[in-house]
C-alpha cells in the first residue's frame, strides 16, 4: 500500500523514477522499491495498533 501511495505522490508531482517491480523467485529480496534521481527508497509500512513491535532492528515510525 504504501508504495502505491507514494508512486501517487511521486507523479503527481512530475518526478521521474524507476520502481523494482522484479519478482522474487530468484531473490530473497529487492534492490530498491523506487530510484529517484540516484537515490534509493525502501518502503515500509508497518500497524501501529500490533500487540508485538517488530524486532528486526528497524523503528518501522515507532517512538523511541
Amino acid at each position: 500500500m504504501g508504495e502505491y501511495a507514494l508512486e501517487h505522490w511521486l507523479k503527481s508531482r512530475g518526478y521521474t523514477y524507476q520502481v523494482d517491480r522484479a519478482g522474487y523467485e530468484n531473490r530473497n529480496s529487492d534492490a530498491f522499491d523506487f530510484l529517484v534521481a540516484s537515490t534509493k527508497i525502501d518502503v515500509k509500512v508497518a500497524k501501529k495498533s500490533i500487540d508485538r513491535l517488530p524486532n528486526d532492528n528497524c523503528t518501522h515510525g515507532y517512538p523511541q
